[in-house]
């Protein structure tokens, strides 16, 4: 993963946006925007801002190999979930498995199995746009009302989960698109979304 990637996602791992990191750092967007974008590399010393804002290690950004005896600190503090090829918010298309990459997860989060998408569609605005970056814990306990990944006949979408019994129903949040109803032998959840990131225009 380039530099630029790997600062775009650490700083949507803090939940900061653009605009937050130049009122935090003094760099402007444009500039940010290059750095993410691979235009132009930050010097030493906003990089290491960048990292201690981040909270991550310039080695983690410019993939230098730890000291053997840092590595299981670091692999403790900076915990990684893989990236997953983009799912739809509407209608559903085939699960890509490819791997894109991998990010770290937000400090703090709680002890678990974890992945990262990018949303696609419109059947979940106005809570999730195309263009999310939505960060999923697997699990397949399911609590009525909350957003998660579901696979139906190979097919995965983002669909709010309401569980009836032997049906399951998948509300999406623009009412554009139609309530959908299964039985639970015809899905599998794939997890809940717990994170979304996204860029303030």
């Amino acid at each position: 993963m380039s530099l630029g990637s790997k600062l775009r996602g650490a700083r949507l791992a803090k939940g900061l946006s653009q605009i937050e990191v130049k009122r935090i750092t003094g760099i402007n967007n444009k500039t940010l925007s290059n750095y993410e974008n691979s235009v132009s590399s930050p010097d030493p010393g906003t990089l290491k801002s960048l990292a201690e804002l981040y909270e991550v290690t310039t080695d983690y950004l410019l993939d230098r190999n730890i000291a053997t005896q840092e590595i299981s600190t670091y692999r403790e503090q900076y915990k990684k979930a893989p990236i997953l090829a983009s799912i739809p918010c509407g209608r559903t298309l085939a699960e890509q498995q490819d791997k894109l990459g991998e990010m770290l997860l937000p400090p703090g989060i709680p002890a678990g199995e974890y992945y990262y998408l990018f949303a696609s569609g419109d059947s979940m605005e106005p809570t999730i746009y195309a263009g999310d970056m939505v960060l999923v814990h697997i699990t397949t306990t399911i609590i009525n009302g909350k957003v998660y990944a579901v696979r139906v006949d190979n097919e995965t979408t983002l669909k709010r989960v309401f569980r009836y019994n032997d049906r399951v129903e998948l509300v999406p949040d623009n009412p554009k698109h139609p309530r959908q109803i299964y039985s639970s032998k015809q899905l599998f959840v794939n997890g809940q979304l717990i994170k979304i990131m996204r860029d303030i225009k």
